[in-house]
């Protein structure tokens, strides 16, 4: 799959997440952190976004809403938990591995982490997208937490 213009990852004007300050706050973490080539990063954000933005897609024919793709969930396209109940679903999930992958590629296209747990990136005020690779779910961390987010949603196959 191909990702449409409106998924090209390089047009946001916000501020750039840095991939090396991100594997560093990720290994400060105790992870351990493999950071995603381009074209692995594009592989699993379009596998990301046919699993969870496939309504946004449908009814505007664009997986990014309104200039991001998290606004899927703030405007109700994508049927998920927000805050702290978002937080607290993140939190009893389990995952070898997962994704890290940001709004914005000009810093950096993204990570695969492994530890014990899941990253915790509610401080980090950056619209950053966690997955693992089964798409069993996803944590969307957001630059206006939290006002909005981050939001927690269930892939299809376990709603």
């Amino acid at each position: 799959m191909q990702l449409d213009e409106s998924s090209n990852l390089s047009q946001s004007t916000l501020p750039l997440p840095d991939v090396l300050h991100l594997i560093a706050d990720l290994e400060s973490q105790g992870f351990d952190v493999e950071k995603l080539s381009r074209h692995g990063a594009v592989h699993w954000f379009a596998q990301w976004c046919q699993a969870f933005l496939g309504d946004v897609r449908s009814a505007t024919g664009n997986y990014r809403y309104r200039g991001l793709h998290w606004h899927a969930f703030s405007y109700g396209f994508v049927d998920a938990l927000d805050g702290a109940l978002a937080v607290d679903a993140y939190t009893r999930q389990t995952a070898a591995a997962v994704l890290v992958i940001p709004e914005e590629w000009s810093g950096g296209c993204g990570v695969r982490c492994r530890g014990a747990g899941l990253p915790d990136l509610v401080a980090c005020r950056e619209d950053l997208y966690v997955f693992p690779e089964s798409l069993a779910w996803t944590m969307a961390f957001t630059h206006e937490q939290p006002a909005l987010g981050p939001y927690f949603a269930l892939g299809a196959d376990r709603e």
